[in-house]
């Protein structure tokens, strides 16, 4: 394959060549035979593909971080200032991300409008989801419904 210094213009990483102006169905199908004759192109994702990390704007930082911190358990892992707060479950970078970046002390968003409806953490088995809950209710977080999905169960805030 070399170094992209001496890759050829349109060549991909998987080292085949589509040239300019040629036909992009043989393009395809030379893409296609390098991944295991998988078009590069389908209609579903990976089924292996997670979500690693979401950001949330927040109004206050402090209390936004002790929520997540003191209620589920998540770990600081970085701080920037008093404008972003980055938090893990088991030392990851981060999966939650926090910060105020022009919504420091904004309002909640009012009711039926777009956004983020609801994210879900999930955790490895029922003990765990029991340890949740306790904590959840030691913090007074009254809960807004629970949920069996049959491939999991849910409790929402």
């Amino acid at each position: 394959m070399g170094s992209r210094a001496s890759r050829s213009r349109g060549q991909a990483s998987t080292g085949v060549t589509c040239r300019r102006g040629g036909r992009a169905t043989s393009c395809s199908r030379r893409l296609a035979s390098k991944t295991g004759n998988r078009p590069l192109v389908e209609g579903i994702i990976d089924s292996a593909t997670s979500i690693g990390h979401i950001h949330l704007k927040v109004s206050d930082l402090a209390r936004a971080e002790a929520f997540y911190r003191d209620v589920f358990g998540f770990e600081v892992m970085a701080r920037y200032g008093a404008e972003a707060s980055f938090l893990s479950a088991g030392g990851y970078h981060h999966h939650i991300g926090l910060n105020t970046w022009q919504s420091k002390g904004g309002p909640p968003s009012p009711a039926r409008s777009t956004g983020l409806f609801h994210f879900a953490i999930l955790v490895p088995n029922r003990l765990e989801l029991a340890r949740a809950v306790k904590r959840i209710l030691d913090h007074d977080v009254p809960l807004d419904g629970m949920a069996d999905h049959g491939v999991s169960e849910a409790i929402y805030l």
